[in-house]
């Protein structure tokens, strides 16, 4: 019976602060990860003052721990499923750096959940890389129009030169700078193929 009504209150608080938030469009992702830090405080608390109150039997922390994690497996999941197209890349990057903290803090408290959600977010890193490669498109194309139509610069020995490629590349390093906050691999590769195809484009 204790059980059960841990449960459904594990479920009812996990509704109130985060699931609620996927029915108003568009998300409001800084508002969901606040949210959801009030989750993980409260696994704080559990584990330093309710825990004591149980049989080790109960395994409380543990019970806390799995509930909220199996919702959390749905948000996402959700977040995947029908939200992913409209989020921004800025969005995406606040997500991924998110969950990576929560299995960072899950540990920290010493506990233990599966699946762990950074292994497995092909819909979110795939709109994000798509959007970044039309954004980069966008801004190169813009670049070498307002370049082309711009005189050259000249430096004191005579030599000229344009500013398209200095911010061209200063673009693609501000790009990469971001994508290694995420410190995934696929992420950085993924740019990296971008990067190589854009300035392909822009040399022809």
């Amino acid at each position: 019976m204790v059980m059960s009504h841990l449960n459904t209150y594990i479920q009812s608080k996990f509704e109130m602060l985060c699931s609620s938030l996927l029915h108003v469009t568009p998300i409001d992702v800084a508002t969901l990860v606040a949210e959801h830090g009030k989750v993980v405080d409260e696994l704080a608390i559990v584990k330093d003052l309710v825990e004591p109150c149980f049989p080790p039997t109960y395994h409380i922390f543990q019970l806390f721990v799995d509930g909220y994690h199996a919702e959390l497996v749905e948000l996402v999941r959700v977040l995947m499923d029908q939200h992913a197209a409209s989020l921004l890349p800025s969005d995406i990057i606040q997500i991924v750096a998110w969950l990576r903290d929560y299995h960072g803090q899950l540990q920290g408290l010493g506990g233990k959940a599966s699946p762990v959600l950074t292994d497995d977010l092909g819909a979110l890193l795939q709109n994000y890389n798509y959007r970044i490669e039309s954004m980069m498109r966008s801004w190169s194309e813009r670049m070498l129009v307002e370049d082309l139509a711009s005189p050259p610069e000249s430096t004191r020995d005579g030599k000229l030169y344009t500013v398209a490629p200095i911010d061209l590349f200063k673009m693609m390093d501000q790009q990469f700078e971001v994508v290694d906050a995420l410190a995934l691999e696929k992420s950085t590769y993924a740019l990296a193929v971008t990067v190589c195809q854009v300035l392909q484009d822009y040399r022809t």
